[in-house]
């Protein structure tokens, strides 16, 4: 009995300062990442570094701040750093939308398109009208040479952004592609069709040769 009444002694006087140590331990956190921010906003990207290291040591489960050590360190040109804590944040929170797209960004700077389209299109699960997100999309598959697709992407991209030149110029790039990608098809397999004659007739059309282009439309 004398036993018990000691654990029970002990429990009262242990339990006010586990409370008051978890308090303490929230209140430097809360110091840290103030601290981390104004340094990042500052451009002090060595001193935003140690005390987001500080957090994760503190609290190694926070993947906010592994994703905010993996921006840092992109930012400086150190991608397998970056790379390291973005997969880091995204074990820990899968369902954090800007350490996947970024590791999406280091694959494609990479020219890795595989793991790009692979880390890209969960993070357009995870935010589908992203307009970053799509345009990396558009890039890693124009990048592939898959015209169509990436011309999706940039559709997407303005349809979320309507201003957004960048996307708007890869589309007609896409575009242009696309087309001679089929015209190259039409003249290559069909090459005596009506098809193919009016096609060629077009592009003559263009170039302003009417000569060749009336021959085309004729042999059509």
């Amino acid at each position: 009995m004398a036993e018990r009444k000691t654990w029970q002694l002990v429990a009262l006087i242990l339990l006010p300062l586990a409370f008051q140590i978890s308090i303490y331990a929230e209140d430097i956190l809360v110091k840290l990442y103030r601290e981390a921010q104004v340094a990042e906003t500052n451009g002090d990207y060595p001193l935003a570094i140690d005390r987001y290291k500080h957090i994760v040591a503190l609290a190694p489960e926070m993947a906010e701040a592994h994703a905010k050590l993996g921006d840092i360190y992109f930012s400086m040109g150190e991608t397998e750093k970056a790379e390291v804590a973005f997969k880091s944040a995204v074990k820990l929170n899968p369902k954090l939308w800007g350490p996947r797209f970024s590791l999406g960004v280091v694959a494609f700077e990479e020219r890795k398109y595989d793991v790009a389209l692979e880390n890209l299109n969960k993070a357009e699960l995870l935010e589908p009208k992203s307009t970053p997100t799509q345009l990396y999309l558009g890039y890693t598959q124009y990048a592939r040479s898959h015209f169509v697709e990436a011309a999706g992407h940039f559709e997407r991209a303005i349809a979320s952004d309507h201003s957004n030149v960048d996307a708007i110029y890869h589309l007609s790039q896409s575009y242009g592609q696309a087309a001679k990608e089929f015209f190259d098809l039409l003249q290559g397999r069909f090459q005596d069709s009506a098809y193919a004659h009016l096609a060629t007739a077009q592009t003559y059309e263009i170039k302003k040769d009417w000569k060749q282009s009336q021959m085309e439309y004729r042999s059509a």
